[in-house]
């Protein structure tokens, strides 16, 4: 169940002390929805800790215990399916807020956070396209965790996978940045670099064993 936690845990706590002494020198009253610049900031960081927590939770009990489907039955994985999306949206939503609620504390140029934006939007869109096109939402988010079938499917290689087998953490979260660019929000920029090297915590802490587990040779 805590394989790869203990620096999953440790990591957490360090960018807490970072990302507290950021919000101190960065942070603003600003508003946007009525709450603070500084508030979205703590949002935007709260939502994919919680979404990554319940990833790990989720996947965890149903690998090594069935807990959700024993318990649940059919609707175990769909209810897991709503909420993680609620929680996946959630994170570019407060981003979004954070960055009108912050926008204009820093000065980029335009051809740099256009050239940018488009730079990380191409081959985000592609990935999602590949997503649902060769590899399915479902299977992104975790079904080998609840069916054994899917795990005897074969790697998908083709569309953005062809280039890498992890775009989804590759390509596709990255277009998190954009808010920040576009608005030129450095709390945003922040949040965004935060969430991108995150991701790769759930990659190797979590997805990782998972996989090493579930797809071992005998």
């Amino acid at each position: 169940m805590f394989k790869g936690q203990a620096f999953h845990t440790l990591f957490l706590v360090l960018c807490f002390f970072i990302l507290t002494k950021l919000a101190v020198n960065f942070g603003n009253e600003d508003e946007f929805c009525g709450l603070t610049a500084t508030a979205w900031y703590w949002i935007a960081i709260l939502i994919p800790v919680i979404h990554q927590i319940f990833v790990w939770l989720v996947w965890r009990l149903e690998l090594y215990h069935q807990y959700l489907s024993k318990n649940f039955g059919a609707i175990a994985f769909n209810a897991y399916f709503i909420d993680f999306f609620i929680l996946f949206i959630g994170r570019f939503v407060a981003l979004c807020c954070l960055a009108i609620a912050d926008q204009g504390s820093i000065d980029i140029a335009d051809p740099l956070k256009w050239g940018l934006s488009l730079f990380i939007l191409i081959p985000g869109i592609y990935t999602m396209y590949s997503i649902k096109r060769y590899f399915s939402f479902k299977r992104a988010v975790g079904l080998d965790h609840f069916d054994p079938e899917i795990r005897k499917l074969p790697l998908v290689k083709k569309g953005m996978f062809k280039y890498t087998p992890n775009a989804m953490y590759t390509f596709a979260l990255q277009m998190l940045w954009i808010f920040g660019l576009l608005a030129e929000s450095q709390l945003a920029l922040i949040v965004a670099a935060f969430q991108s090297i995150y991701i790769w915590v759930h990659y190797f802490c979590t997805e990782k064993p998972d996989m090493e587990i579930m797809y071992r040779k005998d």
